[in-house]
């Protein structure tokens, strides 16, 4: 009987083992995208050139011909009142400030969705491992893997609510609801 017992804790572990393993390459990517995420945001922005700047007089230097046969500079990257502005392919219509924030907010809600499911994961990941622990009768080396495998489950758990708590943070900043 307990070589059953024996075979059906190691095919749990065998089960469970991968999806920890996969669960700490998530974190480990979560950092890396915030880390991209920062570094992209501390580029300048970059310039798209418009008709509009390719045919303006008033930045005529370099000797460039624009359609019309008017010169353009490469220089030309700034309108008059010094803000840059963005081509909107033809045929679409520019998106008002409005339906960028519904998207922007849609984004966040399916990053928090995605970061509770996670969590959820790693919860009953956890569950099923201390319900086969409390099963263990002996001091095994099935026992010493079980609790190596909940320590990395609660390191999981921890690092999937700062996700949660972070998510959370930058909705109410940019005051996003549920």
């Amino acid at each position: 009987m307990s070589v059953v017992r024996g075979a059906a804790v190691f095919a749990a572990i065998l089960v469970l083992v991968p999806v920890v393993a996969r669960a700490q390459s998530l974190g480990e990517i979560a950092a890396k995208e915030r880390q991209r995420r920062e570094a992209a945001q501390k580029k300048p922005p970059t310039k798209v050139f418009t008709e509009d700047d390719l045919t303006n007089d008033k930045n005529a230097k370099s000797g460039f011909s624009a359609p019309g046969g008017k010169e353009a500079a490469p220089e030309a990257a700034e309108t008059d009142a010094g803000t840059e502005k963005k081509a909107v392919p033809a045929g679409e219509k520019k998106k008002t400030e409005d339906e960028l924030r519904a998207e922007q907010q849609t984004a966040w809600q399916k990053k928090l969705e995605d970061a509770e499911k996670r969590l959820q994961t790693f919860q009953d990941t956890k569950a099923a491992l201390e319900r086969e622990l409390n099963g263990l009768a002996a001091y095994t080396t099935s026992r010493e893997t079980l609790l190596k495998l909940i320590e990395d489950a609660n390191k999981n758990i921890a690092s999937a609510q700062s996700d949660i708590e972070t998510l959370t943070n930058e909705g109410r900043q940019n005051g996003y609801s549920r």
